[in-house]
């Protein structure tokens, strides 16, 4: 994924209030998480939260750290992966302050 392309998805990610929370939850978190997990830490169907969390792994806020077989299916563990200076400064409030 070419940096132009990854910065287009990871802007297109940050419009999303659920994926922001994602990503702060992960964040703040510091380390990786099952969407379950997250869904319980915000309050929010898991239905929603692993659809954003597949939304943001497309786009490589996120990364896929395992796949674990769980009753039939498979879950997914994620890790939070935004390097991007302008990003993280979205992510904790900071955008458009002055430096």
């Amino acid at each position: 994924m070419t940096q132009a392309r990854r910065e287009r998805g990871l802007l297109h990610a940050l419009q999303h209030p659920m994926r922001c929370r994602i990503l702060r939850v992960l964040q703040a978190g510091g380390a990786p998480s099952f969407p379950r997990e997250m869904a319980e830490a915000m309050d929010e169907p898991l239905s929603n939260v692993s659809y954003h969390c597949r939304i943001l792994y497309e786009c490589g806020a996120v990364k896929l750290v395992d796949e674990k077989p769980a009753r039939g299916a498979m879950t997914h563990i994620y890790a939070f992966s935004v390097t991007e200076d302008w990003a993280l400064a979205y992510l904790s409030g900071e955008a458009g302050t002055a430096a």
